[in-house]
């Protein structure tokens, strides 16, 4: 992605990332359909779960199941374990946010600090919950009390649960998704930043002093 994001820099395009979902099982591959509509294809339960683990992920992310892990023959470096409750399952699902993987490969995730900036007061924004790719009609209200480039905390009255995404009026259309939660308070990943994002954060720091 680094050579692809030199690439779209150079021509004016928006930076790309791109977050990776694993799981392991049996699935049905092959030519599926008939002789006047056929395609390549892969289905199965393992293959609908495989892709709501990737749903969870942020760009930089690599998520897998535990049915990966016990598969895996090699030392894992595991950041963090995280409890889903993904659709079309029963049950929870324990996901693993993989950063490393050892002997031979010896392959490593750079993970950015992501720090912090505490603001003197807090921004008031508006926000949508999304289902998918459509945003409910419902407006709810928040405020965003510090920020980094890559994310920032939240605050709101509203109950929202891990993993879950919304769309703050940034300057645009600014789309996050949850990552943790402490009471009131929320830590939010970016996941499309607008153009405007910089100058409207600048004003209203401005207004708030």
């Amino acid at each position: 992605m680094e050579k692809v994001n030199k690439w779209n820099t150079n021509k004016g395009f928006p930076i790309l990332e791109m977050g990776i979902g694993i799981n392991t099982g049996e699935v049905i591959l092959g030519n599926m359909g008939s002789e006047k509509s056929m395609k390549y294809g892969i289905i199965g339960s393992e293959v609908n779960l495989c892709s709501r683990i990737e749903s969870y992920t942020v760009g930089g992310q690599v998520l897998i199941s535990p049915k990966t892990r016990d598969q895996i023959n090699y030392e894992l470096e595991i950041r963090k374990e995280m409890t889903v409750y993904p659709k079309g399952t029963n049950e929870e699902v324990t996901i693993l946010h993989v950063t490393g993987i050892g002997e031979p490969y010896n392959i490593h995730i750079s993970v950015s600090d992501n720090k912090m900036q505490k603001l003197e007061k807090p921004i008031p924004v508006g926000f949508h919950r999304l289902d998918g790719k459509h945003e409910l009609e419902k407006i709810l209200y928040g405020g965003i009390t510090a920020v980094s480039r890559e994310g920032a905390m939240f605050e709101t009255d509203t109950e929202l649960a891990a993993f879950e995404n919304i769309r703050i009026e940034a300057g645009g259309k600014l789309f996050c998704k949850i990552l943790d939660k402490s009471g009131s308070c929320y830590t939010l990943q970016y996941t499309s930043i607008p153009v405007g994002y910089d100058n409207w954060l600048n004003e209203s720091k401005g207004r708030n002093r």
